[in-house]
């Protein structure tokens, strides 16, 4: 496994480096796994993406998410939002299945941008695969099949209604999701979900390079809570501190950074909102047990 990462820039660029036929819509496309030959190039390579990806896939191979492996038992569902590293195993896909992608821009006016719960999906802390029963996946399918034929119809309407599916596909995705991890469908675990959009929205504004890092005051603020209340509600859901919450989130986002960028440690400390590099370095090292060029360097190699 090399230490050059593969990119892909759009949906575009994605189906022409797997030798496909341009999707006939900008920045959506479905693929069928039986129409697919994944160049011999592309296995067991690093990736990340500029879209979002839910694959359907009748495997018992995994894929490398993150720096974790991603468990596909019997395959069915898995996710993965843009910039995050995945690697595909050889054998981790199956010819029975299908490939859904997306670009930000294409659902930027959908409820899925608007809906944290439906984050939850594309989170990094997720390792296995989402295994639908029959009667999720036949849901699932069909409107995978209602995308495919509104593909065909491509005319002033089509972006809104695929939109518009991707969404129902994803919340019934999230029903299954729901019941396979014994999630509640609770208020509590629902402020989970904000904090967690919060948190994404927070770096994607670039709010960290005016405000710094974001601290359980700021966060608690932002809910019209309180710290206290904030701090005992997340702890019941999560089982750590908000603090460490926050921390997590942070990390796991300079890992991503690590992996898929050149840039300098000081320059991922700054653009995380770290005052100082060294402060960056020693939080880093407090969760993984290593600094960061040490994890660059191990990941990549």
């Amino acid at each position: 496994m090399g230490s050059e990462i593969l990119h892909y820039r759009s949906v575009e660029h994605f189906f022409q480096l797997l030798n496909l036929d341009s999707p006939r819509l900008d920045g959506f496309g479905i693929i069928s796994l039986a129409d697919l030959d994944v160049p011999g190039n592309i296995i067991n390579q690093k990736v990340t993406c500029e879209f979002y990806c839910v694959m359907c896939n009748s495997t018992d191979k995994h894929l490398i998410y993150g720096t974790s492996n991603y468990e596909q038992k019997n395959g069915l569902l898995s996710f993965v939002a843009p910039n995050q590293l995945i690697i595909g195993t050889e054998g981790s896909n199956s010819k029975d299945g299908w490939i859904l992608v997306f670009s930000p821009k294409f659902i930027k006016n959908s409820h899925f941008i608007k809906d944290s719960s439906l984050h939850h999906l594309f989170s990094y802390d997720i390792n296995e695969a989402l295994n639908a029963n029959n009667e999720e996946l036949e849901v699932i399918n069909q409107g995978i099949k209602r995308m495919q034929s509104e593909i065909m119809r491509n005319d002033e309407y089509s972006q809104n209604i695929i939109s518009t599916e991707i969404f129902l596909l994803l919340q019934n995705c999230l029903r299954a999701f729901n019941r396979q991890f014994n999630i509640k469908n609770s208020s509590d675990t629902n402020l989970l979900a904000k904090v967690d959009y919060f948190l994404e929205t927070y770096y994607e504004q670039n709010r960290n390079l005016n405000d710094g890092l974001p601290n359980l005051q700021y966060l608690a603020d932002q809910f019209c809570l309180t710290p206290k209340y904030l701090s005992k509600t997340l702890k019941s859901n999560t089982g750590i501190k908000t603090t460490d919450y926050i921390n997590s989130f942070i990390i796991n986002k300079a890992k991503s950074t690590l992996l898929v960028s050149n840039k300098t440690i000081q320059e991922i400390a700054f653009d995380l909102g770290f005052s100082q590099p060294h402060y960056f370095t020693q939080l880093f090292k407090k969760f993984t047990g290593e600094t960061p060029l040490e994890y660059r360097k191990e990941k990549l190699n």
